[in-house]
This record gives C-alpha cells, sequence and structure tokens, in this order.
C-alpha cells in the first residue's frame, strides 16, 4: 500500500470542538474506505483506497476489515492530521475488495487511542477514456478531453512527474465537466514543467456516500503517459 493524494482529492477538516470544562480539544476522527476501479489491458480491476483525518495529531492509523486483514495507513505529506493508503498499481486484482465494516485504529501522538468505523458497501464506477489527452504547442500546455459519466459527484486531474511525483491538481471538476486543460503555472509550490519530460496525467473520478458527505463510496482512475512540449 501506499500514499495518495487524493490528490486527491479528499481534505482534511479541521474542528475545533471543546470542552466547556477543560477548554481542551476533543479528539475526533473520521475514517473513509472506498473501492478504486481502473482498466488494465480492458479489464476492469479492483483496489482500495483508506482514509482517516482528525482535527489533532496522529501517530498511526491501522485498519481491518471483517476478514482479519490489516491495512496501516501513512501521513499524508508528512501532515499528520490526514493519514492514507491505497493499494499499489501491481496488486490490484479483478476480484472486488472484501465488503463490510472497517474498523480504524487511530493513535494520537499523545497516545489516545481512537476506533473508528466505516462500512464498504461495493460500490463501483467505471473509468472512462480520454477521447483527447496531448500537449497542445500552440497553447503550452495538455488538453484533455474525456467521455461523458453519469455516475461521478465530481472529478480531479492531476499529474505526475516521471519520478511519480504529483505536481499538478486541478480545481474540483462537476459532474457535467468533461474537459480540462493543464497549463504551464499554476502547479505544486514552485515546480515547473520541464520540457521533454514524460508526465502521466490522472483523471479520478468520485462517488460520494451521499449528497453532503466528503465520504466517498468509489473511485474510477484513468491515466495517460504525455511528453511536455511533444
Amino acid at each position: 500500500m501506499k500514499k495518495f493524494s487524493a490528490g486527491l482529492l479528499i481534505v482534511a477538516v479541521a474542528m475545533g470542538l471543546f470542552s466547556c470544562k477543560s477548554e481542551e480539544v476533543l479528539p475526533i476522527a473520521n475514517s473513509d474506505v472506498f473501492i478504486i476501479t481502473k482498466k488494465v489491458d480492458g479489464i476492469l480491476m479492483y483496489g482500495l483506497g483508506l482514509h482517516t483525518y482528525a482535527n489533532v495529531p496522529m501517530n498511526s492509523v491501522v485498519a481491518e476489515d471483517e476478514l482479519g486483514d490489516k491495512y496501516a495507513l501513512k501521513a499524508y505529506n508528512d501532515y499528520t492530521y490526514e493519514y492514507y493508503t491505497e493499494t499499489d498499481s501491481e496488486d490490484y486484482t479483478t476480484a472486488l475488495p472484501a465488503t463490510g465494516t472497517y474498523t480504524f485504529g487511530v493513535t494520537l501522538t499523545n497516545g489516545e487511542e481512537l476506533a473508528v468505523s466505516n462500512e464498504l458497501a461495493g460500490i463501483t464506477i467505471d473509468p472512462v477514456a480520454f477521447t483527447t489527452c496531448e500537449y497542445d504547442a500552440d497553447n503550452d500546455r495538455i488538453s484533455v478531453v474525456w467521455e461523458a459519466s453519469s455516475e461521478e459527484d465530481y472529478s480531479v486531474l492531476i499529474l505526475r512527474n516521471s519520478a511519480g511525483t504529483k505536481v499538478y491538481y486541478s480545481s474540483t471538476l462537476g459532474a457535467s465537466v468533461v474537459s480540462a486543460n493543464i497549463t504551464s503555472s499554476g502547479w505544486v509550490g514552485d515546480y515547473a514543467p520541464v520540457q521533454g519530460e514524460t508526465y502521466t496525467v490522472e483523471l479520478g473520478m468520485y462517488v460520494k456516500e451521499d449528497d453532503s458527505s466528503t465520504l466517498l463510496e468509489a473511485k474510477a482512475l484513468t491515466t495517460q503517459d504525455v511528453v511536455w512540449g511533444e
């Protein structure tokens, strides 16, 4: 398993709840598990995403499914208020992950332990195909267009460099959006695109647990490599 970014896609929310007597922050953690679907050589393959965020710093998070399989989450970009892991690319399978209740054991940096659970219902979303995914020399950008889908609640477009590091995130794209441009500005930190480098375009499409929820039921992943400048 490895860290995501979710980009990902889900942003941790700091929840400032306090005790009237002690005025200390009451620790609260939220955990989520969802199925990730992608196509490999035309075949649908499945993995898992597991995510925990809290209003206080965490030291470790370990999730366990009803079969006893365990999943160690890691701090996202060393941010100890948010932990994440997802199935490594080579470990995706044609079999759906185990459904049921996933229990998250959360250890805070002060040693306190919390138990949080989330139900995996087995809902999936199929990835869509790119109809355009190429460098546009006239406008110095990568143009991306994809097939429409009625399944997702929103999408996020990201870019990885040749080392696999996420260097670009789009804003959250509504369900009706089917195109986006990755320009030479707005990249992560002070990163700038490198002429001739191969980047991986990733389109993540997400289904929420319900209309008001920040938790997810499913994610679909579509990827394609593009050379910047060619």
